[in-house]
């Protein structure tokens, strides 16, 4: 089953958007047992899940080789 956290994320970004500060590149979602951090790497978006004791900012520090992954992909991947 899908959590919904993945599914809000888009509407979530919207929402932060709005805020004036410009174009949401990555989001943080702590919750009890683990944290949640979003990738928009449009036309995909990348999540990844850790525990709470994992350090965010080197998940947040991902982002490049994750933009390098995503960019070979869209390539392979019709969306």
């Amino acid at each position: 089953m899908r959590p919904n956290f993945i599914s809000t994320f888009s509407m979530a970004t919207d929402q932060a958007g709005k805020l004036g500060m410009g174009k949401n590149h990555k989001m943080v979602c702590v919750y009890g047992n683990y944290q949640v951090v979003h990738f928009n790497k449009l036309p995909m978006v990348v999540t990844v899940i850790a525990t709470n004791t994992a350090n965010t900012g080197l998940l947040m520090d991902m982002d490049k080789e994750i933009s390098a992954l995503v960019s070979q992909l869209t390539h392979v991947v019709d969306i």
